[in-house]
């Protein structure tokens, strides 16, 4: 069985830059609601996402993901402890918890499918991305994945790194 997102990847990476990307992981850590985000001010500003290397081909839940080069650096802001991302007609937004931890979910309104190599077809090839991480000092570091539905929004996944950046725009 096997999905090539190496295209959908190029395209999301793509509107990060201009839009929404949809972010999704297998992360412990659920999303933060904005009654328990953290308030104290010290996770607010703009951060840099650091998409690290990853490898082309990621094995899921019996699938074959195709992912190609996943690299990519691209900001979001935190204000009152809220994380948002995207432009101001299609932002985003998560709570970071007063540990720093946060998962932003974005849907891409996509829909993978299997290759034409596989061996089987998808029931459900709905694609997000998922943002998850700590912006604690300590553990400025996350991963960023291109998850498709049918495997439980697993999929194509990297390691990243946030750094506080000063006079970054969104």
């Amino acid at each position: 069985m096997s999905i090539n997102l190496q295209g959908k990847i190029r395209a999301a990476l793509f509107l990060t830059t201009f839009s929404v990307i949809g972010l999704t992981g297998c992360a412990s850590v659920g999303t933060v609601s904005e009654s328990n985000r953290a308030v104290s001010g010290q996770y607010d500003g703009t951060w840099l996402v650091n998409v690290q290397k990853s490898a082309g081909l990621q094995y899921v839940n019996g699938w074959n993901m195709q992912c190609g080069d996943m690299t990519n650096t691209f900001p979001v802001k935190v204000e009152d402890g809220m994380l948002y991302f995207g432009n101001s007609k299609q932002q985003i937004k998560t709570g970071v918890s007063e540990s720093g931890r946060f998962k932003l979910i974005v849907p891409l309104g996509d829909i993978a499918s299997a290759s034409q190599q596989s061996s089987t077809s998808m029931a459900n090839g709905d694609v997000k991305v998922i943002l998850r991480g700590s912006l604690n000092q300590d553990k400025q570091k996350g991963h960023i994945t291109y998850g498709v539905a049918e495997v439980g929004y697993g999929g194509c996944t990297a390691k990243t790194k946030f750094n506080r950046a000063k006079d970054a725009a969104i």
